[in-house]
């Protein structure tokens, strides 16, 4: 069991890092799609109790909020805000980018910031795989 262990970790660790990578990548050379933005408004939020996942950790109450903004006169929503909060109340104003070409298309303001997130997570994650893999590989 413990070798299925110290195979499985790594190789989970670097699949996730380099998924999440590439999904940075994607949302890093896509962010100038999002050319412009608006001011949505939360028109409802959602909550739900999320289990605690171990022993250690307590059930929490989750909010996910849903917005809905308009563009040349076209109402779009009520969908997922690109940015969730616990903090958000129906009403809230928010600011997002939306594709010019698709309106439908959203995201947060930030969308470069939070794909450079995306990728140094993923970048940690994979070598933090590869140190795990290196390691019980040479323990053999």
């Amino acid at each position: 069991m413990n070798k299925i262990f110290n195979i499985a970790v790594p190789f989970l660790a670097i699949i996730l890092g380099i998924v999440a990578m590439v999904a940075g990548i994607v949302q890093f050379a896509n962010r100038d799609k999002y050319d412009t933005t608006v001011i949505a408004t939360v028109v409802e939020v959602r909550e739900e109790w999320e289990n605690a996942a171990t022993e250690d950790d307590v059930d929490r109450l989750v909010k996910t909020a849903y917005i809905e903004y308009d563009v040349n006169g076209v109402k779009y929503g009520p969908v997922l805000a690109p940015v969730q909060k616990d903090s958000y109340e129906v009403g809230d104003k928010m600011e997002i980018r939306y594709q010019s070409e698709n309106p439908e298309k959203i995201s947060d303001p930030n969308v470069a910031e939070t794909a450079a997130i995306f990728i140094g997570l993923g970048l940690i994650a994979t070598l933090a795989g590869a140190f795990l893999a290196f390691k019980a590989i040479k323990a053999k």
